[in-house]
């Protein structure tokens, strides 16, 4: 487990046009449950708020939230500032 955030500064090829797309995974920490974990998801560009995903643990919890973030994008093409597409 990692106790540092996850940032991604890229850009999202989106209806021809490329949108800056900031993405930020948090550490994941112990919920208000006490029971379970969750990992705090921040894209602007993305979703309207913040998203909580919870895991069983805090590995767990993190790695549900990236795979969230790529099940939603779907096929969409995430690239870099030299254009060149981000494999994560």
């Amino acid at each position: 487990m990692t106790d540092e955030f996850f940032e991604l500064h890229a850009f999202l090829e989106r209806d021809g046009e490329l949108k800056p797309l900031y993405l930020r995974i948090s550490p994941a920490s112990l919920s208000s449950d006490q029971i379970s974990y969750s990992s705090c998801i921040h894209a602007p560009l993305l979703f309207t708020k913040d998203t909580n995903i919870h895991g069983f643990d805090a590995d767990q919890a993190r790695s549900l939230a990236a795979q969230f973030v790529k099940n939603f994008l779907g096929e969409e093409r995430v690239i870099d500032d030299k254009g060149r597409p981000i494999d994560w």
